[in-house]
């Protein structure tokens, strides 16, 4: 299935009740035929610059900063409450495949974006202290929460099986979450589903609460 045909079927599956999504998916698909791969195919000189526009963005709240063999991540720049607001992600492309950066928008798992930055640089975590409103925002993607309370200079991380039905770890690689009890690469939402309806508190996508 194309990523046109995806388009046009998710935003028909949200037409009746949920006309804002479906408005947002109508403007991914033109964006996403006009621009497929542009942050994928960022420059380093490109990627730090967006990084910079993205800090000022989030300045007060959360900064993008190195993370060690992680790469990049995300660290509270303040004390921050559990369920609070952090950033609403928006989706830049769209896939039928999930590379490292993409994240799954779809229960068939044939839909997945590249979301902009800070979203597209949140670590995964098995002891994740962010999740996800359980709905798919107006922008094509997800508006993301701190779960937990989080001291200043914390790394936010997020646990994919919040999003992804089908374990993803061999894709990343060995998880570098460090957690205990980390499930290695078990990760996906199929095999962890009690263990992440119990300790999300409802943060995770809306199309893997029924399942």
């Amino acid at each position: 299935m194309t990523s046109t045909l995806i388009l046009r079927r998710l935003a028909l599956q949200h037409n009746n009740n949920k006309p804002t999504a479906a408005s947002a998916l109508r403007n991914l698909y033109l964006r996403y035929n006009s621009s497929a791969n542009k942050i994928c195919s960022l420059a380093d000189a490109d990627i730090e610059d967006e990084i910079q526009k993205a800090n000022e963005r989030g300045r007060g709240l959360w900064q993008i900063a190195q993370a060690g063999e992680k790469g990049w991540g995300i660290y509270a720049d303040a004390d921050i409450p559990a369920f609070t607001k952090l950033y609403s992600a928006t989706a830049v492309t769209t896939s039928e495949t999930r590379d490292a950066h993409s994240v799954q928008i779809a229960f068939d798992g044939r839909c997945h974006v590249q979301m902009d930055y800070p979203a597209r640089l949140i670590n995964h975590s098995c002891d994740a202290n962010v999740g996800i409103w359980n709905r798919m925002n107006v922008l094509g993607a997800f508006d993301y929460y701190t779960i937990a309370d989080v001291a200043h200079g914390e790394e936010l991380v997020w646990d994919y099986g919040g999003a992804e039905f089908d374990d993803v770890g061999m894709n990343m690689g060995r998880c570098l979450c460090g957690a205990k009890g980390c499930r290695g690469e078990t990760i996906g939402f199929k095999a962890n589903s009690e263990l992440i309806r119990g300790k999300y508190h409802g943060y995770y996508a809306e199309y893997l609460q029924d399942w």
